[in-house]
């Protein structure tokens, strides 16, 4: 009776460890197409208002992330994310946690820059997170963020130099996935919904 009292926990205890180690799936995706990112020019309007591609791109990035249900989403705080991400929201019932730590970063790759360093540790904080709420869970998250601090973010979390990752196109999909022993590997990037 014992011995099979014995093996019968030691099977359930094996199962949780499986299931614990379930890796993670993170998408990323960075916001749709401002005016900023088509004429080259950065100022407060062209910032946070899409052009008409960034519109087509809201549309065709909902109706894909339509076949993802995700465990939890975060966003950067920054307007062009919240409106890239609010029609799948809408649309889905589902909610997202404003990120501070994702936000726009990291525009000028110079690490001796005390504005880029800061940047870069806000992000790795980021990264911290979700590994800490997220890793091996077997669950699947989304992230929404920018250009620069979304190459910072998977270049930390994959444990490869920013440098060696192609740009981020706008409103395209990246999927990482974790594996048992918490490495994660990129499965696709840049993916046009």
């Amino acid at each position: 009776m014992f011995q099979r009292l014995l093996i019968s926990m030691i099977l359930m205890f094996s199962a949780g460890l499986a299931q614990a180690g379930g890796g993670l799936d993170i998408y990323f995706v960075r916001h749709a197409q401002t005016l900023a990112n088509a004429k080259g020019v950065t100022n407060t309007h062209n910032s946070s208002t899409f052009s008409d591609t960034g519109l087509a791109q809201i549309e065709a990035l909902t109706a894909a992330l339509k076949n993802y249900r995700f465990d939890a989403i975060m966003v950067s705080p920054t307007e062009r994310t919240q409106q890239t991400l609010r029609p799948y929201l809408e649309q889905t019932g589902q909610s997202a946690e404003t990120w501070q730590e994702i936000t726009e970063c990291c525009w000028q790759h110079d690490p001796s820059n005390a504005a880029y360093v800061a940047g870069a540790a806000q992000v790795s904080k980021a990264a911290d997170m979700i590994r800490q709420r997220y890793g091996n869970s077997g669950k699947t998250i989304l992230v929404v963020a920018h250009y620069h601090s979304g190459q910072v973010l998977l270049a930390d979390l994959l444990g490869v130099d920013r440098e060696s990752l192609p740009g981020l196109e706008n409103a395209h999909i990246t999927h990482l996935k974790q594996d048992a022993s918490g490495k994660f590997s990129i499965v696709t990037i840049n993916v046009e919904p």
